[in-house]
């Protein structure tokens, strides 16, 4: 569970990842935005991977009774919010760690500040980053509360923007951002 752009999909990509080649039960995936819920001949043991379930109308109603149905069935299920139903365990995500703003040095080290570096590589491989910058990209990072797409969105403007200018532009239009 956890706010848009939390890294929900990419976390369950990784898991499956891993998961797969242990596995001894199918598994099947499912992008609810893309594809809405249908009753489908899934029988147990099984592993069924619903991403976006809270965008599904009646969806609550529909894994009750798949549960009542089979319960060989497991489902590993990504949403913005607790679904409601009694055999639920949540998992809560949130942003990447990053440094406190103006925190001092070690910026470099932390999840949010590696995935925005990476992100400014593969944007502009000609654009420095040495310990200064870390700090500044630091504070982008920590203003953005280490949202992972949040990240994706604001790195690349480094191609016209200077650290500085894109954190003080944040600040000055958060208004416009967040309405």
């Amino acid at each position: 569970v956890g706010m848009g752009g939390i890294g929900k999909t990419r976390l369950v990509e990784e898991f499956l990842r891993e998961y797969s080649s242990k596995a001894n039960q199918p598994i099947y995936f499912r992008e609810l935005n893309k594809n809405p819920l249908e009753s489908e001949a899934v029988v147990g043991p099984a592993l069924l991977v619903l991403d976006g379930f809270d965008s599904s109308v009646h969806a609550v109603e529909w894994l009750d009774q798949y549960l009542e149905k089979d319960s060989r069935l497991k489902f590993l299920l990504t949403a913005r919010q607790r679904i409601g139903s009694i055999s639920e365990t949540v998992y809560r995500l949130q942003g990447l760690s990053c440094p406190n703003i103006d925190a001092g040095g070690g910026a470099e080290d932390y999840p949010a500040v590696q995935l925005f570096v990476e992100i400014v590589k593969q944007a502009n491989t000609h654009f420095p980053i040495t310990g200064d910058v870390y700090q500044s990209i630091g504070n982008i990072c920590s203003y953005l509360g280490g949202v992972p797409l949040a990240i994706e969105m604001v790195a690349p403007l480094t191609r016209l923007l200077d650290y500085a200018t894109i954190y003080d532009e944040l600040i000055d239009h958060t208004d416009t951002l967040y309405h």
